[in-house]
């Protein structure tokens, strides 16, 4: 994982490489689109609150192969 890496990119790239859809991972996660998509794009504050934030990124980089560690670490 770079320094510079967002959280944002992360998870987008994440997704890519897992070779999944926004639609496949709100399956998995019962997480909204929209919801997935603000965490992809960096708008945080169009999420419901910052536990929400969290817990939808973990949800999230779980679906996708990824680990809890990155995803708390950014």
């Amino acid at each position: 994982m770079d320094q510079t890496q967002t959280l944002a990119d992360y998870l987008g790239g994440l997704r890519a490489d897992a070779g999944k859809t926004v639609e496949q991972v709100c399956h998995a996660t019962k997480i909204q689109a929209r919801y997935i998509q603000a965490l992809e794009q960096g708008r945080y504050g169009d999420l419901p609150s910052n536990t929400h934030l969290r817990a939808f990124a973990l949800a999230a980089a779980k679906a996708c192969g990824g680990g809890e560690a990155e995803a708390t670490a950014l």
